[in-house]
């Protein structure tokens, strides 16, 4: 009798922690919020079977399965990640790519179902991210602050991302005006407005396509130019160099040049002479090189 008695009072208590983790069970899964951070750590199946997990660590690839596990602590759960052609596979930062571009040591996160009829947590991915890899088409605008240690490498102040590491090859496209350049015409205090390429938030470095540095164009628009003849050299064609604006330019006389004196009458340029005060009408070549493109030579030292 003090038997029965006895199971009598367990089934209650039975009963109510039953009921009390039935009930909280269920609290957890309507009260649940994945978390915003994709860095966080989650592990989350519904009712219906689809899972989500947020870094998981990957232990070893089998074509295009793989084997993970998520870590809580020390202990962790296995998981095998079936996929297929529909499932879709992005770098952290969003841009697709292949499933090959899926490693052993990875760390991924994962959306899929639960394969049915398995005797193991395995998963038929529907999205894999590949939270390793941290590259991302991206372009960039700054400063050029100095020259890298690499051919073609140079280090630029943004506008938003503090200093990075550009990096050029030999398909990258230098732009400055309207010419194309090397990369051993960047100056340093160049301004770029555009740079575009693949870049990795992890080393902060950006592999570029395309580099676009600005140029004062009117600087190139023809003018009148007027200074010091410093040198002439006979020859086909004749050069001319004229110091103006603190700087030497290379002038060279064509048979369309007029060159004219004071009076602005036709003379031939072997009266002109060194020293002498001499005004021109051209552009200044869009080139490394000091030249101006003139159409006309005026000798005001010359009457």
């Amino acid at each position: 009798m003090k038997q029965m008695t006895k199971n009598l009072l367990v089934i209650p208590v039975i009963l109510a922690i039953s009921i009390a983790f039935v009930t909280a069970y269920a609290q957890s899964q309507t009260a649940y919020v994945a978390p915003q951070n994709d860095a966080t750590q989650d592990f989350h199946i519904d009712r219906d079977g689809n899972i989500k997990v947020q870094q998981a660590k990957i232990m070893q690839v089998s074509g295009t399965s793989f084997y993970a596990r998520y870590y809580v602590g020390m202990a962790f759960i296995r998981i095998l990640i079936k996929t297929d052609k529909t499932t879709e596979v992005r770098r952290r930062f969003g841009d697709r790519i292949l499933i090959s571009q899926i490693e052993t040591g990875d760390i991924i996160n994962l959306e899929g179902k639960i394969e049915n009829g398995a005797d193991s947590l395995s998963v038929v991915a529907s999205k894999l991210v590949n939270f390793s890899n941290q590259k991302e088409i991206s372009s960039f605008k700054g400063t050029i602050i100095s020259k890298g240690t690499k051919d073609g490498s140079f280090t630029l102040l943004t506008n938003d991302r503090g200093t990075i590491q550009i990096n050029t090859g030999t398909t990258t496209q230098i732009r400055k005006g309207s010419r194309i350049i090397t990369p051993d015409l960047i100056r340093n205090g160049d301004m770029v407005t555009d740079t575009v390429g693949t870049f990795d938030h992890a080393s902060k470095n950006l592999d570029t396509n395309v580099v676009v540095i600005y140029a004062d164009m009117g600087i190139y628009q023809p003018r009148n130019f007027e200074g010091t003849l410093k040198t002439i050299t006979s020859g086909n064609p004749t050069t001319l160099v004229l110091n103006t604006e603190g700087k030497d330019y290379t002038i060279t006389i064509s048979d369309k040049t007029e060159i004219l004196n004071k009076a602005r009458k036709s003379v031939s340029i072997k009266r002109y002479l060194e020293g002498d005060t001499v005004r021109v009408y051209g552009a200044i070549r869009e080139a490394e090189e000091p030249i101006i493109d003139i159409e006309l030579v005026r000798n005001i030292s010359l009457q």
